[in-house]
């Protein structure tokens, strides 16, 4: 949960940009100040492709200078 649109909807650019497709989630989807980031995986998916994905995340946090106000569960 990143809670602020405008930041879920930044990191989930900046993802995409890192050829991650993590969708930003916002009200009427879920509550008001709790927008997310979805992520789904699949067994498709490599642990090469989850370690890119933790990498890109990290660094996309840290772009939009997350605070430690911003939920990870």
């Amino acid at each position: 949960i990143i809670g602020d649109d405008a930041r879920t909807m930044k990191i989930s650019e900046a993802l995409l940009k890192e050829g991650f497709y993590v969708p930003g989630i916002r009200a009427p989807s879920v509550p008001k100040v709790e927008s997310r980031l979805r992520v789904s995986f699949s067994a498709a998916h490599s642990k090469k492709d989850i370690e890119g994905l933790a990498g890109a995340l990290k660094r996309a946090l840290k772009n939009e200078n997350a605070d430690t106000n911003t939920r990870t569960d």
